[in-house]
């Protein structure tokens, strides 16, 4: 939600950059990156968070949801096929910094920063997991309990 209510609250104040027939909310980006960046470093704990993948969803669907819904889709593909949560959230992160370079989106320059700003942080923030995805000792994900799966 805080993700949502930031990026709402960016969008009501309406400050729009135009670059030929793209247009993007400046306010939007800004909020959304703010929050992103509040969860994860955030004042009252110490500069200790989380991760901001989740936020970060929620702020995707808000600032483009066709590209949300690709992200989303290669994200469940990644994790289906590996069952590593981790590399789903890392290689979903990096299609979004590289589809938004994509014209037939119609972005603004803007829009490119902050998309490559929110990819590279999540990385950043995922640096164990990459660590443990190369040892091989990452954690996958499971569909049931190893008590039930041993019966």
């Amino acid at each position: 939600m805080k993700g949502i209510i930031a990026c709402l609250t960016g969008l009501g104040l309406g400050v729009y950059v135009y670059s030929g027939e793209a247009k993007d909310c400046l306010g939007l980006l800004a909020a959304g990156a703010g929050a992103i960046l509040g969860h994860n470093w955030p004042v009252y704990f110490g500069f200790k968070g989380g991760k901001g993948a989740l936020t970060g969803v929620a702020v995707l669907f808000m600032v483009d949801w066709v590209m949300a819904l690709i992200c989303l889709g290669f994200f469940v593909m990644v994790v289906a096929s590996t069952r590593y949560v981790s590399l789903g959230t890392i290689c979903a992160a990096m299609l979004f910094a590289v589809i938004s370079f994509l014209p037939v989106f119609g972005h603004t320059f803007y829009f490119y920063i902050f998309t490559v700003v929110m990819a590279l942080i999540v990385v950043f923030k995922h640096k164990e997991n990459i660590r443990r995805l190369l040892s091989g000792t990452e954690n996958k994900l499971s569909f049931g309990s190893s008590r039930a799966s041993s019966i």
